[in-house]
C-alpha cells in the first residue's frame, strides 16, 4: 500500500482502509485485505457467578465484595446449557489461558482449523467450568489480561498482513455491560503482542512495529508503551492515538502459550472425582 506524504496509510477512497464509529466499537471497510471488520460481539457471565469455591470468600468480605458485584450485573448464557462437562469445545484447540482467581474467572482463546486464536470463552469456574458467552476476535488472539480490581479484559490481538504492515487490535472487555471496545484510534489498529496490568490504572501494551519497511528486525522486536487512564470503565472506542503508544523499542518474543493452555482445560475437563482425588494427595 502506497503512503502519504505525512508517512501514513490513506483513508479515504479505494487505496485504503475507511474508519467508520460507532457507538461501542467501529467498522473498519478493507478493500484491500477483506470485505468489513465488525464489532466483537457482547460478552456476558453468568449471574450465579461466584468467587472461587475454596471458602475463602466466606473469610474475605473485600473478595465476596467483588464476587456479588460481578454476579449482580451478569446473566446466563444458554449456551452452557447444550455443552454439559464439556464447554470448551467450542472453542478450538486452547493457546492461551488467563485466569482471575478473585472473581473465579478464566479466559481462554482457542485455535480454528486455520491455527488461527480467533474465539475467546469467559469461564466460571467452581467445581467445574461453566462457558458463558463467546468473545470472536477479527485477528488472532496474542494476550489476554483481567484488570485488578475493575470487570475489565483487556485483550490483544493482531497479525501481519503478509506484505507490510503489521495490524491488529487492542480490546477492552467490560464484564458488566457485556460490551467490547476496539481502543486504538488509527484505522489498521496496531499488532498488539502483550498487555499487562500495572496496576488499576496503567496498562502496558507491547506492539509489534507498524510495518517491516526497511526493518529487518520488525518480526522479532516491537514497541512498548505505558497508558494510564483514571477509570478504564470510561474509556472509550478508538481513543488511544499514537501518542499514547508511543514508546521505546524493546525485543518483542512471541511466545506460545499452547501447552500450559491445554494443561490447564484438560485439569477442568478431568473427572471430578479424579480432580479432587490430586487436590488430596497435593494437601
Amino acid at each position: 500500500m502506497r503512503r502519504t506524504s505525512s508517512g501514513r496509510a490513506p483513508t479515504l477512497g479505494n487505496a485504503g482502509p475507511t474508519r467508520l464509529v460507532g457507538k461501542e466499537s467501529c467498522a473498519v471497510l478493507r478493500p484491500r485485505t477483506r470485505s468489513r471488520r465488525r464489532c466483537a460481539a457482547p460478552l456476558v457471565i453468568d449471574s450465579r457467578l461466584r468467587a472461587v469455591d475454596d471458602g475463602k470468600a466466606q473469610r474475605d468480605p473485600e473478595r465476596r465484595r467483588m464476587a456479588d458485584e460481578v454476579a449482580a450485573s451478569f446473566s446466563p448464557s444458554p449456551v452452557d446449557r447444550d455443552r454439559g462437562d464439556h464447554p470448551f469445545s467450542v472453542i478450538g484447540d486452547p493457546v492461551l489461558a488467563v485466569a482471575d482467581k478473585r472473581r473465579g474467572l478464566l479466559a481462554v482463546a482457542g485455535a480454528d482449523e486455520y491455527d488461527e486464536a480467533r474465539t475467546i470463552g469467559v469461564f466460571h469456574v467452581t467445581d467445574r467450568a461453566r462457558l458463558r458467552r463467546l468473545l470472536r476476535s477479527e485477528f488472532p488472539v496474542h494476550a489476554m489480561a483481567f484488570h485488578p480490581t475493575r470487570p475489565l479484559l483487556a485483550v490483544g490481538t493482531g497479525e501481519y498482513d503478509g506484505g507490510y504492515f503489521f495490524e491488529g487490535e487492542l480490546l477492552l472487555v467490560d464484564l458488566e455491560t457485556g460490551t467490547t471496545r476496539s481502543l486504538i484510534e488509527h484505522a489498521l489498529g496496531r499488532l498488539v503482542l502483550g498487555v499487562d496490568w500495572l496496576d488499576d490504572r496503567d496498562l502496558r501494551v507491547l506492539m509489534a512495529p507498524p510495518d517491516d519497511w526497511k526493518d529487518p528486525k520488525a518480526h522479532a522486536e516491537g514497541h512498548v508503551a505505558v497508558v494510564s487512564r483514571a477509570d478504564w470503565t470510561a474509556v472509550g472506542a478508538g481513543s488511544l492515538t499514537g501518542r499514547d503508544l508511543a514508546g521505546p523499542r524493546v525485543p518483542a518474543p512471541r511466545p506460545d502459550g499452547r501447552a500450559a493452555a491445554r494443561k490447564v482445560v484438560a485439569g477442568l475437563m478431568a473427572p471430578q472425582s479424579r480432580r479432587h482425588h490430586a487436590k488430596g494427595k497435593r494437601g
